[in-house]
């Protein structure tokens, strides 16, 4: 979890859910991806460089 430095969400956690499924097949068969996607921010991640790529824009370098 990364927390907020301040703002309107003080010190509340902020939760990312990194999903193994292709986007386009959210919401299929047994999915409830959207229904959480409502919830916390969720990210296609399935390979070495989506998660790369996630991280770099989520962490202060």
């Amino acid at each position: 979890m990364l927390r907020h430095a301040g703002g309107a969400g003080g010190d509340r956690p902020v939760v990312y859910w990194l999903n193994p499924e292709q986007r386009s097949r959210w919401g299929t068969g047994d999915s409830a991806a959207p229904a959480y996607a409502e919830l916390v921010e969720m990210h296609e991640c399935r390979t070495a460089r989506q998660l790369s790529t996630l991280v770099g824009r989520l962490l202060p370098v």
